[in-house]
């Protein structure tokens, strides 16, 4: 039976059409992402990490932005919290908006998993 963190990294990969990097982090040799996806770097958070403020939230963006950007990928930070079905993605606007129109600017924005699925 999985860990609860891992079954939710392996729910939000198959939203993406990916799966779950087994080693996450950099000790996988192909990815710091928690996926395997080619385009975009996952940071999943569940449980008790998710109580986070938002001047915290602002740096866990900001590192994982840096680790992303190694790999040109877009970041998004994904938290999950206990007992919720939901998982809530946070990514720049101008992130987000390139992946609808193509270009943009901007600021932090919260979508679900599940929408976020749909526009990509």
């Amino acid at each position: 039976m999985d860990k609860t963190w891992k079954a939710v990294e392996r729910r939000g990969a198959k939203l993406f059409g990916t799966r779950r990097n087994p080693l996450s982090g950099i000790n996988s040799g192909v990815t710091g992402s928690d996926t395997r996806h080619e385009k975009f770097y996952f940071e999943f958070k569940h449980g008790a990490s998710t109580r986070i403020s938002p001047n915290k939230l602002l740096e866990l963006m900001v590192d994982t932005e840096t680790k992303a950007a190694g790999e040109n990928k877009t970041p998004i930070v994904v938290l999950h919290k206990k007992f919720s079905r939901e998982m809530d993605c946070y990514l720049r606007y101008k992130d987000l908006v390139k992946l609808v129109n193509g270009y943009g600017e901007g600021m932090l924005v919260r979508v679900s998993a599940d929408d976020l699925a749909k526009i990509v």
